[in-house]
């Protein structure tokens, strides 16, 4: 992945994009070492699958969205 296209402006543009990923790896991060509703492997499986979906959803977007916006 080659990130040369990105300049101050196109990080400042997609830098908005942080705080939800920061929340998301917040909640990852509280699940992962306090799980109020006990321990269910496929409950955990599941929450974390999810998370993790949106995780990597976020990051392809950002890049495409810098992509375009430096387009």
């Amino acid at each position: 992945m080659d990130l040369e296209f990105v300049d101050t402006e196109t990080a400042l543009d997609v830098a908005v994009n942080l705080f939800p990923l920061s929340i998301i790896l917040f909640f990852v991060a509280v699940f992962a070492v306090f799980n109020p509703w006990g321990i269910d492997p496929l409950q955990s499986l599941l929450q974390f699958a999810i998370l993790g979906s949106m995780v990597v959803a976020l990051a392809i977007t950002t890049y495409y969205v810098a992509r375009a916006i430096e387009g």
